[in-house]
């Protein structure tokens, strides 16, 4: 019987992770609409309190249940914490849009990291720390959002970004990227990340642009963390996979956190520029989010995606999303129409990755 409620209860977790996915990505549209209208405050709150919240939970419930086994006598509990911690996210997130009464938002983003630091007592293996991490970060981005309330949107948008959608790359990142090439990340090192992350945290409503320099900074430590200085010992374990969609699929992971990690060096001087007034802050915002944030979602989308939605996946893996996000991240400051066209072709190339057909994409991996 318990077996067979675990089954029930899992298929409702991918099936509610799959709605929240579409209705993410419908929510991502229209903000994407509206900022073509003119209404860029609008298009702000449904970024920041619609879409990263209700995509990411849908993606975070669907991996932590996955690190649950039927024979735990808490499992079932858990996958209904899981569930309700969805829902909770979606219904607050879309009245936090509407109202712009952040304290919805900020109540089911502290639900989301008890559940999942309770969840992670449950895991196992080397996915548990990863758990853990995404616990953490609901608890740090509730409070982060608790200390900076009174902020206007845009200068919440950059530390909000940094607590919670960064904090949960982090999170996935730490056991999938060493765990895909049969290595593990640096605890120390992930300790001092996270340490590095509530101090920037506990600072910013006071040395607004010294916290985001620390975070800028606490990037270039993840980095350390998983190793990506072993990068030619990772490239020679999946040039030596057999299969050539299973190759491209590593390389094509291997080469986004490459390409990511030199990025950060460009996030770090970026933040610089911000201290000094030479970008403002909505320049800074799309430099993270496009580009930082972007191309993560662009590692993650055609490997994690197709599974949650039940996608059929050509897997025609190439680096041509990543190299036209990384241009409209750079080109924002100059010119944001020339960037947003930019983001839809790297969004469009990114969909024929997964899109079957037996043509291949430019920079493509799949030889």
């Amino acid at each position: 019987m318990k077996q067979t409620n675990f089954s029930k209860l899992m298929k409702f977790v991918n099936k509610s992770s799959m709605a929240m996915v579409y209705i993410s990505l419908i929510l991502l549209i229209i903000a994407l609409y509206l900022v073509t209208r003119g209404f860029g405050l609008i298009h702000a709150k449904m970024i920041l309190f619609g879409f990263l919240p209700i995509f990411v939970s849908g993606v975070a419930q669907s991996y932590s249940s996955s690190s649950l086994k039927a024979s735990d006598k808490f499992s079932i509990t858990m996958l209904i914490l899981q569930i309700s911690s969805t829902i909770f996210t979606l219904i607050f997130g879309i009245t936090t849009v509407i109202t712009g009464k952040i304290i919805f938002l900020l109540i089911s983003l502290l639900y989301f990291g008890i559940v999942n630091l309770l969840t992670s007592t449950r895991s196992k293996g080397d996915i548990r720390l990863s758990i853990l991490i995404i616990g953490y970060t609901g608890i740090l981005s509730s409070i982060f959002l608790f200390l900076n309330l009174s902020e206007n949107i845009f200068q919440l948008a950059i530390g909000f970004i940094f607590t919670y959608a960064i904090s949960l790359i982090y999170a996935v990142t730490i056991h999938a990227f060493p765990n895909t090439f049969k290595d593990k990340p640096k605890i120390p090192i992930v300790y001092l990340l996270l340490i590095l992350q509530t101090i920037s945290t506990i600072i910013y409503p006071f040395m607004f642009r010294i916290s985001v320099i620390l975070f800028s900074i606490s990037v270039l430590i993840f980095y350390i963390s998983i190793n990506i200085y072993k990068y030619k010992k990772y490239d020679i374990f999946a040039k030596n996979t057999t299969n050539v969609y299973a190759k491209a699929g590593l390389l094509y992971m291997l080469y986004g956190q490459e390409m990511s990690a030199l990025y950060s060096l460009i996030l770090l001087l970026s933040s610089l520029l911000l201290y000094y007034n030479v970008i403002n802050i909505l320049d800074f915002i799309h430099i993270l989010i496009i580009g930082f944030v972007g191309i993560h979602i662009f590692i993650h989308a055609p490997l994690m995606l197709p599974v949650i939605l039940r996608w059929t996946s050509a897997r025609r893996y190439s680096l041509l999303p990543y190299i036209l996000i990384i241009i409209a991240a750079l080109l924002w400051p100059i010119d944001n129409h020339l960037s947003f066209l930019f983001v839809v072709l790297a969004i469009v190339f990114l969909v024929l990755i997964v899109k079957p057909s037996r043509d291949q994409i430019p920079l493509s991996l799949v030889h």
